[in-house]
């Protein structure tokens, strides 16, 4: 007869406070309310293969779970650390490196990260339009389907609409 795997009892008060909390959390790391629950989910008396339908996992997730719960507590809920070389920098030394390489020879340089963060933040002063509309495309359409519409006289030549130069996207590129 196979043994039923649950989740060992909690030590203390604080760690099942802890795991209720955590089971029941919204913001937390997906990953941990998940682990959370299967553990909580233990204590309910239900078993692996229940706690796998209800979570929408493997059983074998559900298993190896409670066998890290069970050796490790809480700290067991969490990652284990990856394999791979780590990270050399920092977030911000590579902010800053990412910054210095925008600098302009004609720019100063800032030893400070507030004149960085004043560097990069994008300027809120409006552009200047790079033309002027004399006429909307919708006017432009008109004309040209009021000329055909009148019957005997003659179609004027095709005049080219300034839409494609003047639209939003032609001045951002």
């Amino acid at each position: 007869m196979p043994r039923v795997l649950s989740a060992r009892l909690p030590k203390d008060a604080e760690e099942e406070r802890k795991i209720r909390k955590l089971a029941g959390s919204r913001h937390a790391p997906g990953d941990w309310i998940n682990r959370a629950r299967i553990v909580f989910l233990s204590w309910q008396g239900l078993r692996t293969a229940r706690i796998a339908e209800e979570l929408g996992c493997h059983p074998k997730t559900v298993r190896q779970r409670l066998h890290r719960f069970n050796a490790e507590g809480i700290d067991g809920l969490g990652d284990r650390p990856r394999t791979g070389r780590r990270l050399r920098l920092t977030e911000l030394e590579r902010s800053k490196i990412i910054a210095s390489s925008r600098w302009s020879p004609r720019t100063p340089r800032a030893s400070s990260l507030p004149s960085l963060t004043a560097y990069l933040v994008p300027r809120t002063r409006p552009r200047r339009p790079t033309g002027h509309w004399t006429r909307s495309p919708r006017e432009c359409m008109g004309d040209r389907h009021r000329d055909r519409a009148q019957p005997g006289k003659a179609h004027p030549p095709a005049r080219r609409c300034p839409v494609a130069k003047h639209s939003a996207l032609g001045s951002e590129l």
